[in-house]
Formats: C-alpha cells, structure tokens, sequence
C-alpha cells in the first residue's frame, strides 16, 4: 500500500464530535490530485421502498463501501453513504481494484436478482395453490354445514317421533287401565 502523503489524506481530515460539524465548511478538504469518487446508484430503490423493501435497498448501499473497502484492504477512506447509494474517495492507483469491487457487486447482484426472481415465483405458486385450497376449504364447509342442518333435521323428527312415541305409549298404559276398570266393573254384572 502506498503511504505517501497523497496516500495518506485521510489521517490528514479534521475530527468532529458534534453533528454541527457538518455544517462547518473548515471541515471540509478537497480531495488530492490523481484521487477519484467510486460511485454507486442503487437501480429502482424507490419502488423497492415503496413495497417496503428499504432493508434490502440500504444493504446494497452500504455492500458498496464494503466491497470497496475490502478490495483495496484499507479502512481509512472517506465515504458518503446515502441509503440508496454511497460515494467513496478513492486513490488513483486503487482505482482497478475498485472496478473489480464494482465488477464483483454486480455479479453478486444479478446472482442475487435471479434467486429472488426464482422465490418471486414460487410464491406466486405458492399463493395460487393456496386460494385453489381455501375454494376446497370453503366448499367442504358448505357440505358440512348441509349435513349438520340435515343433522339437525334428522335429530329434530328423532325427537319428535320419541315425543309421539312416548304420548302413545301413555295411551296405551291409559286405555289398559280404562280396559281393566271397564272389567272389573264388568265383572260384578254377571248373569
């Protein structure tokens, strides 16, 4: 790794602890000759947000920095991370090993891309077999429902007819004591 001066620009930057330091352009360096912004654009990150994909929309962002970082094996460069996006201050004599860092993201991502394609598809499948199971569901419930009212049916004549049986068979015990009433009165009319 090269230290020289030009090299070394980042040690060189003033430190601030309080946010205010933002807005203070003495805290601010131009960047040395020879030393270029690594750029990154996270593609359709706004409709990603919008479906509530912001996680995956700040990894990609921040994936930038590292990638770069860990291509060039150093720490100590300066970066804007935006969410969406990042910018990263980079020496000139990194800037190939920056381009395989970006050559590599996008592999990754495409790679990446494809499996959510593939899983955007299964649960595509997976939603349309489970609306064919709730229709089966919701049918099998409807003939449950039929067969319980006609359960209920069946339960309501079984009682009904227990009901019928039972007034007959009062009957029958009233008109046996009638009968042996009518016998024995019977009985004491003989001639």
């Amino acid at each position: 790794m090269d230290t020289s001066p030009n090299e070394a620009f980042f040690d060189t930057l003033p430190v601030f602890e309080e946010f205010e330091g933002v807005a203070d352009a003495d805290n601010y360096r131009p960047l040395p000759d020879g030393w270029v912004l690594a750029c990154a654009d996270i593609v359709s990150s706004t409709q990603a947000i919008a479906i509530g994909r912001y996680k995956a929309v700040n990894m990609a962002g921040a994936s930038v920095i590292s990638a770069i970082l860990n291509s060039i094996g150093r720490r100590d460069l300066p970066f804007v991370f935006g969410g969406d996006g990042a910018f990263v201050a980079v020496p000139g004599s990194t800037v190939e090993q920056t381009r395989d860092a970006f050559l590599r993201i996008d592999v990754a991502v495409e790679g990446v891309t494809a499996r959510i394609g593939e899983i955007a598809a299964s649960v595509e499948q997976i939603s349309a077999e489970s609306a064919r199971a709730e229709a089966d569901v919701a049918e099998v419930a409807a003939v449950a429902e039929e067969s319980s009212a006609s359960a209920e049916q069946v339960s309501a004549s079984t009682q009904e007819t227990s009901a019928a049986s039972q007034e007959i068979a009062a009957s029958a015990a009233s008109l046996a004591q009638t009968a042996e009433h009518l016998n024995g009165l019977v009985a004491h009319f003989r001639v």
